[in-house]
């Protein structure tokens, strides 16, 4: 049996990974390694900016397309708050849950 994978063992991508990603740029196996092991965060800023540059390059849908992309690939998007640096959305953070 394995043992559960902590938020100690995670990385955190920045937008620029992410635009590597999904635009098959330098770097883009590496990360999508990252997430296919499910040890990859994405702080809500990164996430924000991800959003804003697609929309603002591509299409606001493109950019919305993107993000449900990554969370349906596990990718845990993070919150900041005063008690911890990054913290998983809860419904009291997060109105879509």
């Amino acid at each position: 049996m394995s043992a559960a994978r902590s938020e100690h063992d995670a990385f955190v991508l920045d937008t620029s990974a992410v635009l590597a990603l999904l635009e098959a740029e330098d770097g883009a196996t590496t990360v999508r390694d990252i997430i296919a092991r499910g040890a990859a965060m994405l702080p809500w800023i990164a996430a924000l900016e991800l959003h804003c540059i697609t929309a603002r390059e591509v299409s606001p849908e493109e950019a919305d397309a993107r993000l449900i992309l990554l969370h349906g690939a596990g990718v845990a998007m993070r919150t900041v708050d005063g008690d911890h640096l990054l913290r998983q959305p809860t419904a009291a953070t997060d109105p879509s849950q």
